[in-house]
């Protein structure tokens, strides 16, 4: 029988994958429910005890987070995809939580709850959810994004448009996200499915200063998308996301003039006039201005540790803003 979840799980062999597994395994389903595939791209032995009866290691060496979560992907028999990094943790309920989504809301291509942001002491620092269902391709193109961990992707949705592409690092999910959106629907729980560490006692090697162009890149690659326009504009249901829509065409236009790519500018600046148009009732909204402005959007982990930043001494670890989105 072809289970319902498969939960992909890459790692360098960091001591957190331990606790990372044991919440997988702590749900007490059995492998015809629930398939659980550790991608080892240390090049090495992990250095961590797996229960061999309900994990399978595959090995990918040092090919890079976003080729190990295609190779884990493509081994996986589950209906479902869940793409768990090894120092997140998941919540007790999960798993049920999900199956519940997908019995639902069967057509929906990503259902995701929300993480709860915590430091090495297990103290709260936010907890995050977009909340949105539905059509959601403007809060993708307009900075939101969805922790990967917190969400499942049927299987058939995920191959259809290509998986993580690896050109694209950091920012591989907002990435795929923005991809699937332009097709497909997304489900949401106010439940929170999964722990996220952050400040001391986090590391991480992904390269976030290439972060901002790698956005830029997916940017232009869903703005170029023949639907893309009709489903911003149906998308965005409230001044602020008529304003996140506006501003990335708008970034668009004067990115695509400064390479010299006229064509393209003289595409974008018709969908800015035709944006413009669309969101004229929401210029009084005092929450259209804030979207123009923003460089983090409501409902994500840099907003939350901004708000945190504010309220306590620690700083946090940022990802790299989305002011040219």
């Amino acid at each position: 029988m072809r289970p319902f979840l498969s939960t992909i799980v890459p790692t360098i062999g960091r001591p957190s994958l331990t606790r990372t597994i044991q919440s997988l395994l702590d749900e007490g389903k059995s492998r015809e429910e629930h398939e659980i595939i550790v991608v080892n791209d240390s090049g090495e032995p992990l250095g961590v005890e797996l229960d061999r009866e309900r994990v399978h290691e595959l090995p990918t060496v040092r090919r890079h987070q976003s080729v190990a979560r295609n190779a884990g992907a493509a081994v996986a028999r589950g209906r479902y995809l869940h793409f768990l990094d090894d120092d997140d943790w998941m919540e007790p309920g999960w798993f049920d939580e999900f199956v519940w989504l997908a019995e639902k809301y069967p057509q929906a291509a990503v259902l995701y709850g929300g993480c709860r942001i915590v430091n090495q002491r297990s103290e709260c620092l936010g907890e995050v959810n977009l909340g949105h269902s539905g059509n959601c391709a403007s809060h993708y193109l307009g900075g939101s994004w969805t922790q990967v961990g917190t969400a499942v992707i049927r299987a058939d949705r995920f191959f259809e448009v290509g998986g993580f592409s690896p050109a694209i690092l950091p920012s591989e999910e907002t990435d795929l996200y923005r991809r699937i959106a332009l097709t497909y629907d997304f489900a949401s729980t106010p439940r929170i499915l999964m722990n996220l560490l952050r400040q001391e006692g986090w590391q991480t090697t992904t390269p976030y200063e290439t972060a901002v162009k790698n956005l830029r890149v997916s940017r232009e690659g869903m703005l170029d998308a023949p639907a893309a326009w009709s489903r911003l504009r149906i998308s965005a249901t409230t001044p602020y996301w008529r304003g996140r829509n506006l501003k990335a065409y708008m970034a668009s236009t004067l990115w695509n003039l400064r390479s010299r790519r006229w064509s393209t500018t003289f595409s974008r600046a018709l969908y800015t006039g035709h944006t413009l148009l669309a969101a004229v009732p929401s210029m009084l909204n005092r929450d259209f201005w804030h979207a123009l402005k923003d460089t983090q959007v409501p409902a994500t982990v840099d907003r939350a540790m901004e708000y945190h930043q504010a309220h306590a001494v620690s700083a946090p670890v940022k990802r790299g803003d989305d002011s040219d989105i």
